[in-house]
């Protein structure tokens, strides 16, 4: 068949160059006086599968497969098209048949490590990939798909020297650039991250995901008008319902202005109120679309109406996300029993959600509770929490598996330390897990879910009207938010000069993270610098240097001749932390966020803090800890008694040395107070059922 030969050889051709619709054309004359070549069958397949007509590649390739049922790359390249369909079983039926048919096959075993991810067994897809990569080691695609799965499982490191060696091995593999990207993104390193993406878009201008990518991580950096660009452009490139979400979920990190919050807020409000996103159910998990809801906390406002509206959202368009564990329909008596009380957070390492919590199930009675701590693949456990619980449960990181596995615990109660800070959680939340769900202040502020029973919060932060801003139930437990532990003050404070300050003035530290500074903050910082012509204000380095330079940027115009004494440290680890709060004259509170982990430190290094309160308890803390100490000369009505109480503290030594005193004396009421603890374990005594 000399012309066959021809044609097939002209159409791969084609096809190896892009020309798809060209190879198509020759392959459909072939096939019209060679019906039964096979591999021309295979071929358009493949064509038909690059022009996004999935539905008509499978078809092509299975008639090739009953013309050769035995060859494994028309199995191998039959089962990646089913998969990209959604139809996992079939992936799986054609992948293993490949993989039975020549067990020397690469592809074969590249491709069903791609099903067994779906599947979520990452574990045999890694062991799938060694085998694809011991067989040919020159696959970069191999290495970039276990790249991929390395990232997923947690080995950030792995997966950076897969996607490293797939570019070495594929300099123009652009899935390889978007990989790397995301690697980089996990580890914050977010401009090489960028870096990573800008390489796989030059290579591929038409790479719709990495365009949706950078975009995220433009967002996460807080340029938010470059990524609301990128994730338009990855719409326009394809239409993915992933792509839509995240660009009417932006929301800046650092707002330039109250104005800038106020319209942000409209659009997110308009985008998640009214079908204007999707009108029909979405496929698959919604993970890799959440809105960018985390940074509504940060503007002050009751988000319950916009939280409500985004889970309306989700519930109806993801309707796979409503699900019941078998056990909660079980109406038997467990009288008698321990408490199966399971606490769920991805944070449990070294992060302020395990520094707020470990107290907290530590202290709840071993006889009447189980205590379980919940976390996904990838993620640490600090050993204070392993000490603080019976049991360390370890999630896949889907939804679907994850819920699986939470549900064979038989919990009579699930405690999410936070909902909001990470996708998973927030996704995990729509489910029905354990008959009666709570979530926690480790994220202060409302789900939207109607699945999750209570919010449990504390008397002393929480406003009169507190149950305005919470769709569930509000549980006001007694005293402060957690049983914290005392921490020692560190053997040697730095000193001014060690800090590149100078020894005169007031030293004025806001230690918190730089997005709680809310633009109406900015005059009243501007102006404790003007009354104290000496004082220095100091704040920490932001996650993202981009953030701390935006925060600067916007504080140039306001500050004026006063940002020369306004200095950025960069980040510490915690002892050295401790030994700069513990330098400060005055710590300053943000408003309407204010602090929670670190107003434990700084009570603990005896510095005074001066705080404005806002309306809802995430920025109410720090007057719950004055009112649990029992005097409140540091608290503000106003932004103007907040910058007089902070200029007196900064320049007034006796009254601030009064401060400290009453600090020193009266701390213990708020660290390592157990009253929290015994409140919690009464009211999970009282709903547990």
């Amino acid at each position: 068949m000399p012309d066959a030969n021809h044609a097939l050889e002209q159409a791969l051709r084609l096809q190896q160059a892009g020309d798809y619709p060209a190879a198509e054309a020759v392959l459909r004359e072939l096939l019209e006086t060679h019906p039964e070549n096979q591999d021309g069958l295979h071929l358009l397949g493949l064509c038909c599968h690059a022009q996004m007509r999935h539905k008509e590649a499978l078809k092509w390739l299975e008639e090739a497969i009953l013309k050769a049922p035995n060859e494994a790359m028309f199995l191998a390249n039959a089962g990646i098209v089913a998969l990209t369909l959604g139809d996992t079983d079939l992936a799986d039926r054609h992948l293993q048949r490949a993989v039975s048919a020549n067990p020397t096959h690469a592809e074969a075993y590249n491709n069903l490590a791609l099903v067994r991810e779906t599947q979520g067994r990452l574990d045999e897809a890694e062991l799938l990939l060694d085998k694809a990569i011991a067989l040919d080691s020159g696959s970069a695609r191999a290495h970039s798909n276990r790249g991929n799965i390395r990232r997923v499982l947690g080995d950030i490191d792995g997966a950076i020297a897969d996607y490293n060696k797939a570019t070495e091995i594929a300099p123009r593999l652009a899935a390889a650039y978007n990989g790397l990207g995301n690697a980089y993104g996990a580890r914050a390193r977010r401009d090489e991250a960028v870096a990573a993406f800008d390489t796989a878009i030059a290579i591929d201008p038409k790479y719709a995901e990495a365009y949706f990518n950078r975009g995220l991580t433009l967002a996460a950096q807080g340029n938010t008008s470059r990524a609301e660009n990128d994730l338009a452009t990855a719409s326009s490139l394809r239409d993915d319902p992933r792509f839509r979400i995240a660009r009417a979920g932006l929301l800046p990190v650092i707002p330039a202005s109250d104005a800038e919050i106020s319209a942000w807020r409209c659009r997110f409000a308009e985008a998640f109120s009214d079908p204007v996103i999707d009108t029909e159910p979405i496929p698959g998990e919604p993970t890799q679309a959440p809105p960018m809801s985390f940074y509504l906390a940060y503007h002050g406002e009751n988000n319950r109406p916009l939280m409500e509206a985004v889970a309306r959202y989700y519930r109806s368009r993801f309707p796979g996300l409503a699900w019941t564990a078998p056990h909660c329909a079980d109406s038997s008596s467990r009288v008698g029993q321990k408490i199966r009380l399971g606490v769920v957070s991805r944070y449990f390492g070294e992060h302020a959600v395990a520094l707020m919590t470990f107290g907290l199930l530590a202290g709840l009675p071993r006889d009447k509770f189980h205590v379980s701590a919940v976390t996904f693949t990838g993620d640490v456990v600090s050993s204070r929490i392993r000490k603080a619980t019976d049991a360390v449960v370890v999630a896949p990181a889907r939804i679907k598996q994850a819920r699986e596995v939470i549900a064979d615990q038989a919990f009579d109660i699930l405690l999410y330390a936070d909902i909001g800070m990470e996708p998973l959680s927030y996704f995990l939340a729509f489910a029905r897990l354990a008959p009666v769900q709570c979530v926690t202040w480790g994220h202060p502020d409302t789900t939207g879910l109607s699945t999750v029973d209570y919010y449990i919060s504390n008397d002393l932060a929480e406003p009169e009207n507190g149950q305005d801003s919470y769709t569930e139930k509000l549980v006001r437990l007694e005293g402060v938010q957690s049983s914290y532990p005392r921490m020692a003050k560190p053997h040697v404070v730095p000193t001014r000069e060690a800090l590149g300050l100078s020894e005169e003035g007031a030293f004025y530290l806001c230690p918190q993270n730089c997005i709680k500074i809310h633009p109406d903050m900015d005059v009243p910082l501007a102006e404790i610098l003007r009354r104290d012509r000496d004082g220095r204000l100091v704040l920490f380095e932001g996650a993202d240097p981009n953030w701390t330079q935006l925060l600067l940027d916007r504080w140039r115009p306001v500050f004026g001749a006063e940002m020369d004494r306004v200095t950025v440290l960069p980040h510490r680890p915690l002892d050295a932390f401790l030994g700069v709060i513990a330098a400060a004259d005055v710590v300053l509170d943000t408003w309407p966020f204010g602090a929670g982990n670190t107003n434990y430190q700084t009570f603990a290094m005896g510095v005074p803090v001066v705080t404005l309160p806002g309306r809802w308890i995430r920025g109410r803390g720090t007057l719950a800890h004055y009112v649990h100490m029992g005097f409140s000369d540091c608290v503000a009505a106003t932004p103007e008694e907040y910058v007089e109480i902070a200029v007196r503290l900064g320049i007034d030594a006796e009254f601030r040395s009064r401060i400290a005193e009453l600090i020193e004396t009266r701390a213990h009421t708020v660290l390592e107070d157990d009253t929290c603890v015994r409140a919690l374990a009464e009211f999970l005594e009282s709903v547990a059922p």
